[in-house]
């Protein structure tokens, strides 16, 4: 399955199930994470030090009780995300890239799912 399939059929499903508020919860927590990862692959940096960080704040109940991505298809996508961030972070160091192509590919993935979705 293709990322954008995979995309579609996570964020359709959140969109469809979920408030506005959560959605835009989710495209906060991808556009951070996303450069977090990014940057840990871009510093050569283990993965497990972005995903030590991430999970504290992504899967910790809240205040409230509740797990802001107890679901299984967006904890999973969220995770794919994050890995492929990751990669391409190490990929940008390698091309000699700067570190600020890892903040223009957070923004670029929320856009082009936001435009793929027509969100």
């Amino acid at each position: 399955m293709t990322i954008y399939r995979w995309a579609s059929a996570c964020l359709l499903s959140i969109t469809c199930a979920a408030t506005a508020a959560e959605f835009k919860t989710i495209e906060a927590d991808l556009l951070a994470s996303n450069r977090l990862f990014c940057m840990t692959g871009y510093d050569h940096k283990p993965i497990g030090v972005a995903w030590e960080s991430v999970k504290s704040s992504r899967y910790q109940p809240q205040s409230d009780g509740d797990r802001i991505f107890s679901d299984t298809v967006s904890r999973r996508f969220l995770e794919e995300e994050n890995k492929t961030a990751f990669y391409n972070g190490a990929k940008y160091r390698v091309l000699g890239k700067p570190a600020s192509a890892c903040y223009d590919y957070s923004a670029a993935r929320i856009q082009r799912m936001a435009g793929y979705l027509k969100v």
